[in-house]
């Protein structure tokens, strides 16, 4: 069985996850993913998570479009953001054909939603108390948190669109979600390795 993890940032996703691999007896599949490409991409890891956690800005977004609409150009340049995109996805199918792991984040739920022995998490929180998280965690003011933990916000989401056209806080698309502040950490976990052994025993 794999567990495939969507997250929020601030919402404790790295925390409940190792708790359910390690209940579960599972190899935890988080910081592999970005330091693996970036060997194969002779890249370094911060630039692969920057490419899935940054938005681009108006410049970018124009002479993504111009080299889209000229033929010549886009056959000759091939976008470094998707051959980081394709590399991540080919190493998460690969990690799920070795079977039994939990993977963190990387659009792994989307990447994964055509097989069956993957259970598909979303952990999520409110903005506010995420917010105050980070501020606690990184020693910063709460209105620098928030920002920074809304800007990541929407960086994952434009992320999973473009790349998977689907909406990051799509209920629809977990088989199950859990609320850190509502349930906390130690409970979160558990509910889900219980929909792990529910699904496996069935």
């Amino acid at each position: 069985m794999i567990v495939a993890f969507a997250r929020q940032f601030g919402s404790g996703s790295k925390r409940v996850a190792a708790a359910v691999a390690r209940e579960l007896g599972y190899a935890l599949i988080d910081d592999q993913l970005p330091e693996s490409v970036a060997i194969r991409l002779e890249t370094s890891p911060e630039d692969v998570r920057g490419r899935e956690d940054r938005t681009e800005s108006f410049g970018e977004r124009l002479l993504r479009s111009l080299q889209a609409g000229t033929p010549e150009v886009n056959a000759a340049l091939r976008s470094a953001d998707d051959e980081v995109i394709c590399e991540i996805e080919r190493l998460v199918r690969e990690y799920a054909d070795r079977g039994s792991c939990v993977i963190i984040g990387h659009g792994s739920t989307q990447i994964l939603r055509e097989r069956s022995d993957v259970l598909t998490v979303l952990v999520r929180a409110p903005l506010e108390w995420r917010a105050r998280r980070v501020a606690d965690w990184w020693n910063v003011s709460y209105e620098v948190a928030r920002a920074e933990v809304e800007r990541v916000d929407r960086a994952r989401a434009a992320h999973m669109l473009e790349h998977y056209n689907q909406e990051l806080i799509d209920l629809d698309a977990y088989a199950i979600v859990v609320d850190t502040q509502a349930l906390g950490f130690e409970a979160a976990s558990a509910a889900i390795v219980a929909a792990v052994q529910a699904k496996t025993a069935a």
